[in-house]
């Protein structure tokens, strides 16, 4: 662990800063509830209003985090409202501790704002969290919250449930020593700060949600379910045998989608024993005539860290799993590093086109050796100057026999900006298209895989638009053969079309009407 911080960029240091700032908040709140408590010339029930705050603190902390993911949310959903009632306390203990002067208005004001706007954040993320959507000027809040939270996480402010301010309680009496007088104004002027973000970037949210507007009736160009298909990704990345709970809902999903194509994600640890033999099982009821099966091989910020660590050793350990992988599952298309699209709270680096390139080559020879029907792919996930480079490596192989890549997938999703970041992504790779062209070769096939949105920050309309507009985009491309949309849950990140707490999102009905469309046009032809 030591080794992995020594490593980390300065600014990969802002999440850990953040989160030990959100425990000096927390400690500063039970100490302040705690002080009211015991005041002797307080009314009694601003007393208890302070005691009841102080008790309530921790749970709902845990209830805000625990409603923003899978495991958590179905259990406290019944009790999701613990979060807007805590802020709404604290606005009342705010308001009343600074209009009746028991400490300066320089401190107290400031406070009580950003305490005021936290309140009506946590009502929006509740109404995001139980129905999917709230007014455009809610969402634009929750957006400007997520830009300003971005200053630490980076993208995963958007869908992190980590990703979460605290409300600060205003003392209820004047310092008495210097200490405390320092500590007041450092929490004034954070505050201050991050209440001046707020309105700062709100305007910018607000523009974020509507961005995706234009794209609510865009239409898909015809093709056959035989030259363009539709998938999704189901389950989060598996490391060991997979859960009931997901298997169930999303093998229900699978079934009502009816998808051409599924993609699931295993880490190295899940290549072997029981854990295959579990997902082999259900790649069984998966698979079918039309149905490809699409199986990547992790490389997330873990992985990436072994890799790091174990030189030759690590890689030779992942073609090991990817071998039993292709042995034991039998998939049509196989990713040999599959980098997720939205990073997690702590990132890692990820590892350069000088790595990757003797890695896919013999990831490849590992593949083809076992099952040479089974297609190799190469998953870009960041569209950078660094996937630029690798896919002209791939492209450049394309006419040899020993080719190392088939296919080629990109992943398309939204950013703080929204609709805008999605357009950035799909030009880039337009671009990328135009210049495969240009070199007198036929380009690699291409895939979408996979398109996700940001529910969580933007809105499920949001989600449902942003499928629709890649969808869209993806068959007018002749050299693109299908999308993958994803998550099917809310597992690693809030991108699913299935809520945390088990709610479909309206994506679902889009997507479906899409595939069952292409499927009838197929059989009509």
């Amino acid at each position: 662990m030591r080794d992995a911080l020594l490593r980390l960029d300065p600014w990969d240091y802002l999440p850990l800063v953040y989160l030990a700032l959100a425990v000096a908040v927390l400690g500063w709140n039970v100490l302040i509830a705690g002080q009211i408590a015991r005041l002797p010339r307080t009314a009694k029930w601003f007393s208890r209003l302070a005691g009841v705050i102080g008790l309530l603190l921790a749970p709902a902390i845990v209830v805000a985090i625990a409603v923003a993911s899978y495991d958590g949310a179905r259990t406290v959903r019944g009790v999701a409202w613990i979060w807007p009632l805590l802020c709404g306390l604290i606005v009342i203990q705010s308001a009343w501790a600074t209009i009746g002067r028991m400490v300066s208005s320089a401190v107290g004001a400031p406070i009580l704002c950003y305490n005021i706007a936290l309140f009506v954040l946590s009502i929006t993320d509740y109404l995001l969290a139980t129905r999917g959507t709230a007014p455009t000027a809610l969402l634009g809040l929750v957006a400007g919250r997520d830009t300003v939270l971005g200053l630490f996480f980076g993208r995963a402010a958007l869908a992190s449930p980590l990703a979460l301010q605290l409300p600060l309680l205003v003392p209820a009496s004047p310092a008495r020593y210097r200490a405390s007088a320092t500590v007041r104004a450092l929490l004034v002027l954070t505050a201050t700060a991050a209440g001046a973000l707020l309105v700062l970037e709100w305007p910018r949210g607000v523009g974020a949600v509507r961005s995706y507007a234009p794209w609510a009736t865009d239409q898909l160009q015809e093709r056959a379910a035989s030259e363009f298909a539709v998938g999704v990704r189901l389950l989060p990345v598996l490391g060991d045998s997979p859960k009931v709970g997901p298997v169930r809902n999303d093998l229900a999903l699978a079934d009502s989608l009816d998808p051409q194509a599924v993609l699931l994600v295993l880490a190295p640890e899940a290549a072997r024993g029981v854990a295959l033999d579990s997902i082999s099982r259900i790649i069984d009821v998966l698979r079918g005539d039309s149905t490809r099966i699409l199986i990547g091989l992790a490389m997330g910020p873990d992985e990436t860290r072994r890799a790091r660590a174990r030189g030759a050793q690590g890689t030779a350990e992942r073609l090991a799993a990817l071998e039993r992988i292709t042995r034991r599952l039998r998939p049509d298309v196989v990713f040999p590093g599959w980098e997720p699209a939205m990073p997690g709270v702590i990132v890692e680096r990820p590892m350069p086109p000088e790595w990757w390139r003797p890695y896919l080559v013999r990831a490849a020879r590992t593949v083809r050796g076992v099952r040479p029907r089974t297609q190799v792919a190469l998953s870009l996930s960041r569209l950078d100057l660094a996937d630029s480079v690798l896919l002209a490596w791939a492209q450049s192989q394309r006419t040899r026999d020993t080719r190392p890549i088939d296919v080629v997938a990109a992943q398309v999703m939204p950013s703080f900006s929204g609709a805008p970041a999605v357009d950035a992504r799909l030009r880039a790779l337009d671009r990328w298209l135009v210049r495969d062209i240009a070199s007198a070769s036929p380009p690699l096939p291409l895939w979408v895989a996979a398109a996700s949105a940001l529910p969580r920050a933007h809105g499920d309309e949001s989600q449902r638009v942003t499928l629709l507009h890649v969808m869209a985009w993806a068959t007018r491309r002749p050299v693109v053969r299908g999308v993958i949309v994803g998550d099917a849950g809310d597992y690693e990140a809030a991108t699913g079309l299935r809520a945390a707490d088990g709610r479909l999102r309206p994506a679902v009905r889009t997507v479906m009407r899409v595939t069952r469309g292409l499927r009838e046009r197929s059989g009509a032809r």
